[in-house]
């Protein structure tokens, strides 16, 4: 991303997220999150990806392999030129990509740079991290009974607990959950134990549930 030569990928992003002339079919795009490499720090690596190349031929030459201090020095440089790319190469996925809403509720393509040395897009708990802070997602633990009945909307209360799970994963006000299906059960059956939900049958009969367990969303 990134440099003004970019148009291509966030076209084909768009598409995959269901967005823009090209959107493709998709009904979980709201799920999915993009890591992308940023055109500058791509570059950097590549240029270091060349050096570490080079010095891997060096180490190779027959004179230098011939020579044991030689050989140890250019050993280390091929040793050190490896860990610089590795580096570079992690830092140059900067970008994290996915599907939100605006004011208005209409689908948008939402991005966040890592900024701070260190962190890379190819780490998943940075990722995560970066969703919490972008309120696309929850932290471990957050989500219980109470952040559950302020997520939900008078249209949501009388669905079945299937397409009340599917939200989560296919809607982009809904934040993702850490542990998908077993947090929004222990949130459902915390919200019946308090007595601020009930679980219905199809038929209209009240059912009860001895653990979170018990609730088949």
């Amino acid at each position: 991303l990134l440099n003004g030569i970019d148009a291509d990928t966030r076209d084909a992003l768009r598409a995959a997220m269901g967005l823009g002339d090209h959107r493709l079919a998709v009904g979980w795009a709201s799920s999915a999150v993009f890591v992308c490499v940023n055109t500058q720090r791509r570059s950097n690596a590549r240029k270091l990806a060349v050096e570490h190349l080079a010095r891997k031929r060096v180490a190779e030459i027959d004179a230098v392999r011939a020579d044991d201090d030689l050989h140890e020095k250019a050993k280390e440089e091929v040793k050190e030129s490896r860990r610089q790319l590795e580096k570079a190469a992690k830092a140059a996925f900067q970008h994290i990509v996915y599907l939100g809403e605006d004011a208005d509720g209409n689908r948008v393509e939402r991005s966040i740079r890592l900024d701070k040395d260190g962190h890379t897009a190819l780490d998943g708990s940075t990722v995560w991290a970066a969703l919490q802070d972008a309120d696309k997602a929850f932290g471990v633990g957050q989500f219980d009974a109470k952040a559950l009945l302020h997520n939900l909307r008078p249209a949501d209360w009388g669905k079945p607990l299937s397409e009340i799970r599917d939200g989560f994963w296919n809607t982009p006000r809904l934040p993702l959950l850490p542990h998908g299906d077993t947090d929004l059960a222990h949130a459902l059956y915390a919200a019946v134990q308090a007595g601020d939900a009930r679980l219905i049958d199809k038929d209209g009969n009240e059912r009860t549930a001895s653990t979170a367990a018990d609730i088949n969303v």
